[in-house]
């Protein structure tokens, strides 16, 4: 079952990702989903999508949560992980 996304937990990710120079951005689209924004194509490489969507999984996973991310993986939603 989804669970809310929490505002704080955007702004923590955004800091992540920042920080690890990432140039991904995430928002929420609505309480339960987010986005993900990727850099312009110039700046996209297939390296640094893997890091980055990875830097969101392990952000969630620290968090006790898994986040799926839909085909085109623009959008996301979280859940308890399952044991």
């Amino acid at each position: 079952m989804q669970m809310e996304i929490a505002y704080a937990d955007i702004v923590l990710l955004n800091d992540e990702l920042r920080r690890k120079n990432l140039r991904y951005h995430v928002g929420l689209k609505d309480a339960q989903t987010g986005y993900v924004e990727p850099p312009s194509a110039c700046c996209l490489s297939a390296q640094l999508e893997s890091d980055a969507y990875a830097c969101m999984k392990s952000y969630f996973c620290r968090r006790g949560l898994t986040v799926s991310f839909t085909a085109d993986g623009l959008y996301f939603s979280v859940t308890h992980q399952t044991k």
